[in-house]
């Protein structure tokens, strides 16, 4: 009796916890009559009743995953802020100058390492040439919009940053149908991808430079990047040897790279695979798992397996230090954090066949371009 009544109650509550939460200084802004002009992007707010109703209806569907019709209507600022990130995603002048295209997805609601202000700045003060960069960020439509917002509002200029706003929210362990949307916006005439995350920052100066010396090394356009270098290989040999090996030490330490780099080309050839053999469209197309920085690992390991050794390794980027305990990193009631269960979807036998054909696919190219 007294868990149906807790449940019960934390039911009734959570729509007020989320206000609290989530929209305590607007209330308090309101509340103290002080001019709206203060809250960014927003021309005008009324914290009517019709907007109370939509807030808590949003966090009762989002307990859930659900966003329902209508908490898909938006006030007039919600919607002038999604109509601006639309159009971030149009094409723009001068294609062709774009070589090195960033992407990831972010959440910035109760994920306290969300700095993505900090990799934007470290990107525009380490590029050489920021022209030729662009930024492409996946996010949700009932994340905090204002903060993404600011971001855009703050980097357009500077260089080419597109905002995708997902129509379903997929979560942290499907991060890689992001990717999947993310994909279908890069610059046609990039050289290569960049995973980054909300919590890291670039240190290499004049890395553009460093990157695209290593794409002008080959004119198939097929390598892989590691951004740090953990020497394995001093311990563990030529993983490509044993790649069971190297699926073990994926779980056990971790991979050569929390964000991969891999060519155009490489892109270009998964997604030609996946069109005949990702029957269940969950790939995206270089993964099936948010874990994708172990899937380029291996899949860059493979291909030197089959003969073509396409690995490069440049100190690039950083992880935050002080970055709190990530949900994804914690353990549920069964004993299994959301690493495990990806690294245990990573393992099924249908996932490791898919990943050797497609390096097959990948190295079979860099023969016949050889040739």
């Amino acid at each position: 009796m007294k868990n149906f009544v807790r449940k019960i109650l934390r039911f009734l509550l959570s729509p007020i916890l989320f206000l609290l939460q989530h929209q305590s200084g607007v209330i308090i802004k309101y509340l103290k009559g002080k001019s709206s002009s203060a809250l960014p992007y927003q021309e005008a707010f009324s914290l009517d009743m019709e907007h109370i109703k939509y807030m808590l209806l949003c966090a009762y569907y989002r307990k859930r995953n659900i966003l329902r019709s209508y908490c898909n209507k938006t006030d007039p600022q919600q919607t002038k802020i999604l109509n601006a990130f639309q159009q971030s995603t149009h094409k723009l002048e001068a294609d062709d100058s774009i070589k090195i295209s960033f992407y990831a997805s972010a959440r910035k609601s109760q994920n306290p390492n969300c700095r993505l202000e900090i990799f934007l700045k470290s990107l525009t003060q380490n590029a050489a040439n920021i022209g030729q960069i662009e930024v492409l960020l996946a996010i949700d439509r009932d994340d905090d919009l204002d903060y993404f917002h600011a971001l855009y509002q703050s980097y357009r200029s500077q260089l080419r940053f597109k905002i995708h706003v997902s129509p379903i929210r997929h979560g942290y362990q499907k991060l890689h149908l992001y990717d999947k949307d993310l994909f279908t916006l890069i610059a046609p005439h990039t050289r290569m991808l960049c995973d980054y995350s909300d919590d890291c920052f670039i240190s290499l100066k004049h890395f553009d430079r460093a990157l695209l010396g290593i794409d002008a090394q080959y004119s198939d356009n097929i390598y892989f990047i590691h951004t740090r270098n953990t020497n394995r290989h001093e311990y563990l040999g030529d993983v490509s040897k044993n790649m069971l090996l190297l699926f073990w030490v994926q779980q056990a330490k971790e991979p050569a790279s929390y964000f991969p780099i891999f060519s155009k080309k490489v892109l270009d050839i998964a997604q030609a695979y996946a069109d005949k053999h990702d029957t269940h469209q969950e790939w995206s197309p270089l993964c099936n798992a948010w874990i994708c920085d172990c899937y380029i690992d291996i899949i860059g390991e493979y291909v030197k397996h089959f003969g073509a050794d396409r690995i490069h390794y440049i100190d690039l980027i950083i992880m935050n230090p002080y970055a709190r305990k990530a949900s994804h990193h914690r353990h549920n009631a069964a004993g299994l954090s959301p690493n495990n269960l990806a690294f245990i979807k990573m393992l099924d036998q249908t996932t490791i066949s898919y990943l050797h054909d497609l390096s097959s696919m990948i190295a079979n190219s860099v023969e016949r371009a050889s040739d």
